[in-house]
C-alpha cells in the first residue's frame, strides 16, 4: 500500500535527521561553549538563555525520540542534557556568567 510506504520513508526521514541533530549537538557538547551549544549569542538575554534550553531539552526529551534513537545514543542524550542543564545554570546567573565570558577566548568572545 502506497500510504503505508509512504509512512514508512517518513519515519525513517524522522529518525535520521534525530540522528544527525543528536550527534551535531554532542559535538558542540565535546567543544564546550555554552552559547553555541544554545545555538545563542553571547548577548542573549536570560529569558532568550531558558528558552533555548528548554527547547533544546524538548528536543532531546527520549519519549519525543524513536526508541532505536535513543537506544543508540542514551551515552550522548545524558551528556548533552547535562551540559544544557549546566549551561542554564552558568549563564542564567549574571556573576557566574560573566566569570565565564571572561575566560572565553577572544575570537569566541567576538563572536557575539
Amino acid at each position: 500500500d502506497d500510504g503505508e510506504v509512504s509512512r514508512l520513508v517518513a519515519e525513517r526521514s524522522r529518525v535520521v535527521a534525530a540522528r544527525a541533530r543528536i550527534l551535531a549537538r554532542y559535538a558542540l557538547v565535546e567543544e564546550g561553549d555554552y552559547f553555541e551549544i544554545l545555538d545563542l549569542p553571547r548577548a542573549a538575554s536570560d529569558a532568550e538563555v531558558r528558552a533555548a534550553h528548554d527547547r533544546l531539552m524538548r528536543e532531546i526529551e527520549p519519549t519525543s525520540l524513536d526508541a532505536g534513537v535513543v537506544a543508540e545514543h542514551g551515552a550522548e542524550l545524558r551528556a548533552i542534557r547535562a551540559v544544557l542543564d549546566e549551561a542554564l545554570r552558568v549563564l542564567g546567573d549574571p556573576g557566574i556568567r560573566a566569570r565565564y565570558q571572561g575566560h572565553l577566548p577572544a575570537q569566541a568572545a567576538a563572536r557575539g
